[in-house]
């Protein structure tokens, strides 16, 4: 493999990871954002329930006004979840990247060493060719 082969794996393989990581970034970003939401509602939610619990007198509808609602928590916690699978998705996709790039670099070593005891072998060949010249 040719050192240029090998930097333009290394550049495309650079530009994924930027990729990925603006998107993981983006996703933990949402992720955060989430988890506020999530706990809003949560804080909403016991609020609720310590008034009616320590037995003050409620208004009629003063539970609904701007109120936890269920099906908000549910599609939050599915969101939570997606988004959850897409963080671990991205951070496999970037471990493949770096495996990716380090067999790639692990090939060209390889390939490298081998053309290196080549080369030491034919000038080991030349410099043997010259001495059976000279000596005749």
């Amino acid at each position: 493999m040719k050192k240029e082969i090998l930097e333009a794996i290394q550049f495309k393989i650079e530009q994924e990871k930027q990729q990925v990581s603006a998107e993981l970034a983006l996703l933990l970003q949402k992720k955060a954002q989430n988890e506020c939401q999530i706990a809003h509602e949560e804080a909403v939610l016991f609020s609720r329930e310590r008034g009616i619990g320590a037995g003050r007198v409620m208004r009629a509808g003063a539970l609904q006004l701007h109120g936890f609602s269920k099906k908000k928590f549910d599609q939050l916690q599915k969101e939570a979840e997606q988004l959850k699978r897409y963080i671990r998705q991205n951070e496999a996709i970037l471990l493949q990247l770096d495996e990716t790039e380090r067999e790639a670099l692990k090939l060209y070593q390889t390939e490298a060493a081998v053309y290196m005891r080549q080369e030491e072998k034919k000038v080991e060949q030349d410099r043997l060719d010259m001495q059976l010249i000279l000596n005749k």
